[in-house]
């Protein structure tokens, strides 16, 4: 009997904890901090991911998404709008160990090109305002601040700051739907520079949404090379990268599959 209360009473109490607390974080043009020319585009990424336990987003009526917002405070005490990315994304998410989604807002060139030169700090916010659905986190969670500056003011690097231009601008026409443009601006920056890694793992997430798997694969293992080359004594496997590297490695074992199923069994047509 004692067991038995001791086990309701167990029960009771995982059954009263709330939700986990999902991890939330900004970055503006692919970091914390950026530095842009006036007419560069601006894309804010906000990113969500599990903390110590599974957790799940979701609202009763549309997506996850309409729950985030983003904080822009400029310099001049204007309030620039950013846009929402387009990208189409399942409504709930479910989210584990490495599992990350994210939501990107915008600011386009023609905007920036018209914004006051000086410092942008950018915090977001994941508000589900009592709406969220069955199971999903509740309470209202904040990031912490990323911030960009607009300066006409001639780069100290030269060669990062045009890495950084070409990286914004494969990023902005993939988010309009120009993925051939998307890679062209990736190709050039590796033409420039061949050992930039970014831009190998950025091409690498162009072929993956191209479905052109293995290659997405080939570069990803190349930068795995090239990071345990330029960082022998690091103490930390290059995590993110082992988690794509298995993903594409699924997809590809999971076509090949498909493929195999498809095919017609001996002796028949």
């Amino acid at each position: 009997m004692k067991m038995l209360i001791l086990s309701a009473a167990l029960t009771a109490c995982a059954l009263a904890q709330p939700p986990a607390r999902p991890l939330i974080g900004v970055t503006v043009n692919g970091g914390a901090q950026a530095r842009i020319d006036p007419g560069w585009p601006v894309v804010v990424s906000v990113s969500m991911a599990a903390g110590d336990e599974p957790v799940k987003l979701g609202l009763k009526e549309g997506s996850w998404l309409e729950a985030v917002s983003v904080i822009l405070e400029s310099p001049d005490g204007t309030s620039p709008a950013l846009t929402r990315s387009a990208r189409v994304q399942p409504d709930s998410v479910e989210l584990q160990d490495l599992d990350m989604v994210t939501a990107e807002f915008v600011l386009s060139p023609e905007v920036t090109s018209q914004l006051a030169l000086g410092a942008y700090r950018v915090r977001a916010v994941y508000d589900p305002q009592e709406q969220q659905a069955e199971g999903a986190w509740a309470e209202q969670i904040a990031s912490g601040s990323a911030s960009f500056e607009i300066s006409q003011d001639p780069p100290q690097d030269e060669a990062a700051h045009q890495a950084a231009r070409l990286l914004i601008l494969s990023n902005w026409s993939e988010i309009q739907g120009d993925a051939e443009q998307a890679m062209a601006w990736v190709d050039e920056l590796l033409t420039a520079q061949p050992s930039h890694y970014t831009a190998k793992v950025r091409k690498a997430e162009l072929l993956e949404s191209a479905g052109r798997f293995t290659e997405a694969l080939s570069l990803l293992d190349d930068v795995e090379v090239q990071l345990r080359a330029n960082f022998p004594d690091a103490t930390h496997p290059p995590t993110l990268i082992h988690k794509r590297q298995a993903d594409l490695l699924e997809k590809i074992l999971g076509g090949e599959n498909q493929a195999e199923r498809a095919k017609p069994a001996p002796g028949r047509i």
